[in-house]
């Protein structure tokens, strides 16, 4: 059921939602090569991205040193994202949840750490959505829809294979 769409659709549609609903910071799960951040650094005042592959993580250091609006933090998104939220969120922030493995997610997790944040209305985005109808043995999609609900999220629409969520006039 995985269709591959590009990262560019991709980005220009998180950026498309960041500028009409006037999102200033953005949370990645999942920093990987740092294209969504490189492209996305002008549309935030400041992203947080959280990398667990050590690799990875100071490639993405060294790749955004000068960036002073990115902040690029190492370890598990399920134990650093409710320390994100609780130490340095304020204001509704758009979330790209993209921290998982052909077989594995974290998202479950991540979606406890926001349900917990104070503020109700992020815009959650789930990247690679079609993965959870079965691609990712420890997660389904059905799971994520049932915690979703317990968010009080209830509207979401998929398109470009990212499960949106949190605005239902998107």
């Amino acid at each position: 059921m995985s269709t591959e769409i590009s990262p560019e659709a991709k980005y220009k549609l998180i950026k498309e939602i960041a500028e009409k609903r006037n999102i200033n910071v953005m949370i990645e799960t999942g920093t990987l090569g740092g294209d969504a951040l490189y492209i996305l650094m002008n549309t935030f005042l400041k992203i947080y991205s959280i990398e667990i592959d050590i690799e990875l993580y100071k490639n993405a250091i060294e790749k955004f040193k000068h960036c002073q609006n990115i902040e690029i933090l190492y370890g598990d998104s399920a134990l650093i994202l409710p320390t994100i939220l609780e130490e340095k969120i304020n204001e509704r922030c758009l979330f790209w949840l993209d921290a998982h493995t052909v077989d594995s997610s974290p998202i479950l997790h991540e979606l406890n750490a926001i349900k917990n944040h104070w503020i109700k209305n992020h815009i959650i985005l789930i990247d690679d959505y079609s993965y959870f109808y079965g691609t990712i043995k420890n997660v389904r999609y059905e799971d994520i829809s049932k915690c979703l609900k317990e968010m009080q999220y209830n509207n979401f629409r998929i398109e470009n294979d990212i499960l949106i969520v949190g605005d239902n006039t998107i």
